[in-house]
């Protein structure tokens, strides 16, 4: 959700079919994440600790649960970078 507009904006732009699916499916999602307070946060530790300790998830979708987490901490980095 952090990348979509900040990092997803160079692919729509040469694809603007992709760019419209994106508004038209994501954008909803998008808006509700803006809006609840502390979503973000909320959804890392759901993430994070929902599937650590999940054994009845299959093992493929507990490590891309754990990647994502991973992946939204580490696009905070550039975001910093950026606005320094």
């Amino acid at each position: 959700v952090d990348g979509d507009g900040l990092f997803g904006q160079y692919i729509y732009q040469r694809i603007p079919p992709l760019g419209f699916l994106d508004d038209l499916l994501t954008q909803p999602l998008v808006q509700l994440f803006a809006n609840v307070p502390f979503s973000g946060l909320l959804l890392f530790v759901a993430l994070t600790l929902g599937t650590r300790f999940n054994f009845d998830m299959p093992r493929a979708v507990r490590f891309n649960a754990q990647q994502a987490a991973l992946i939204d901490v580490l696009l905070i980095v550039p975001e910093l970078i950026g606005s320094g």
